[in-house]
């Protein structure tokens, strides 16, 4: 009985956006700790964006 292997490579670019992908991923799932202390980010920074406040509005043309 003859057996079937099948071999898969990804070319070096794709590993790469891969790679890129799955770290961004882990720095997303924790990035309350190691990402701000990776990238020097200070809460005091961050605080700011939360303060941000104003209205929307939408107007709908046509609409019954």
């Amino acid at each position: 009985m003859k057996t079937i292997k099948y071999d898969v490579k990804l070319e070096r670019s794709v590993k790469i956006i891969l790679g890129v992908l799955a770290v961004g991923i882990l720095f997303n799932a924790f990035s309350t700790s190691i990402a701000i202390e990776l990238f020097g980010i200070k809460k005091e920074a961050l605080s700011d964006f939360t303060k941000i406040s104003g209205y929307l509005t939408v107007d709908c043309m046509g609409c019954n």
